[in-house]
């Protein structure tokens, strides 16, 4: 974990206004025929220091001195005056985090050696370990504009977009270093990496047949598809990963794309509830990602939906049963357990057994003991082998 920030990084409303104002300046004179390049890096830095993982502050400073070289080349003898001396102000208890007390200089070093790649790479590094995702890829990017053909420049640029789960991003990075420095990591990256970028153009293909068909809702659902597809290909591939790289962001990076993957379903699945307002397995299907998120209340009212489409469906009485369990309304659950058993008896019998465990557990836990016996009796004459029935049985005892 990044250690706390010293006090003067610590944001308050008056300073984030403040630095706003400074970033709203600069970007006014950059706008000018003749920038004042030094007095907008003056102004970026002020902003930098205070928010040094702010994006946009990096974004701008290095814009900045990307336009002043520039400039700078096309007037040769430009090239040979010396530098402005800009003013700056070291950051105040910047000794309290080796990180940010680094990433505290980078204006001042990037003023006078803006073509360094190695300041630009430790820059990322003292990024990297205060956990400021997109400024480290930011200074990763600009070291390797500076050095294109330096394979330990593209290698770490590589790692962090693969650490990051920018996978299509990262093939490229990844087969440069397969052409410069090629060895057994680089080799393991791209196998790893396999199939990222098909699914890219994919999606962009239907997105533009979409577009061009005016709303089609069966391209719709196929682009829906696809990016549920996607989504999925990325835990496959950042699962791959976790075998080869020891480093803590490919470690937990398998654990957010899940959480992401069941955000996108709730989304789809929320808009095609939507557009299908009497589509059962829909509503079924959305209240499960609901569930799995934590949001048991919410996936309750969509089974409370589907139950006024269809009052009996098994399906539906398992799910709504495992939600109220999930907030410790225990009685209420059995009770609604119950009901999926008489339903699942009637309409569904594929789902009588999984009705009758469910019940079978929470009343063992009540200590029905009696009424959990009947059903585990019940599973295990119909399917023996159905989940740890048979052990829980013997466990009950007999009557």
């Amino acid at each position: 974990m990044p250690a706390d920030p010293p006090p003067s990084l610590l944001m308050t409303p008056d300073l984030r206004r403040r630095l706003q104002q400074r970033y709203e300046e600069a970007a006014r004179l950059s706008a000018q025929l003749r920038p004042d390049f030094a007095r907008i890096h003056a102004l970026l830095a002020e902003c930098l220091r205070a928010d040094p993982g702010n994006i946009l502050y990096v974004d701008a400073l290095l814009a900045n001195l990307g336009r002043r070289e520039a400039e700078r080349a096309k007037s040769w003898w430009k090239k040979w005056l010396p530098r402005s001396r800009v003013s700056f102000r070291p950051a105040k208890n910047a000794a309290q985090s080796t990180q940010y007390a680094v990433l505290s200089t980078a204006p001042e070093q990037l003023w006078q050696n803006p073509s360094d790649p190695s300041l630009l790479a430790r820059f990322a590094e003292a990024a990297a370990a205060l956990e400021f995702d997109d400024a480290e890829l930011r200074y990763l990017f600009a070291a390797r504009d500076l050095a294109p053909d330096d394979p330990t420049t593209i290698r770490m640029l590589a790692r962090s977009l693969t650490r990051h789960g920018r996978f299509e991003d990262a093939v490229g990075p990844w087969f440069a270093v397969l052409a410069l420095a090629p060895d057994d990591e680089a080799r393991q990256a791209v196998e790893d990496l396999r199939g990222a970028q098909e699914s890219v153009e994919a999606e962009e293909a239907l997105a533009d047949a979409h577009a061009a068909a005016g709303g089609d809702l069966t391209i719709l659902g196929k682009r829906e598809e696809l990016r549920l597809a996607r989504s999925a290909l990325r835990i496959e591939l950042a699962s791959r990963r976790v075998a080869h790289d020891p480093h803590s962001k490919a470690q937990t990076l398998v654990a957010r794309l899940e959480t992401e993957h069941n955000r996108l379903e709730i989304d789809i699945y929320n808009l095609r509830a939507e557009r299908w307002p009497e589509d059962v397995p829909v509503r079924i299907e959305l209240s499960r990602r609901l569930k799995r998120a934590g949001n048991y209340s919410g996936a309750i009212q969509r089974l409370e939906e589907v139950l006024r489409l269809s009052a009996q469906e098994p399906a539906a009485l398992i799910e709504l049963g495992e939600n109220w369990q999930h907030l410790r309304q225990f009685a209420k659950a059995l009770d609604i357990y119950r009901r999926a058993i008489d339903a699942a008896a009637k309409r569904d019998t594929s789902l009588l057994n999984l009705a009758r465990y469910r019940a079978a557990v929470l009343a063992t836990a009540l200590d029905h003991i009696n009424e959990a016996r009947t059903y585990l009796a019940a599973i295990v004459a119909d399917d023996p082998a159905f989940k740890d029935a048979r052990e829980r049985l013997d466990k009950l005892g007999p009557n």
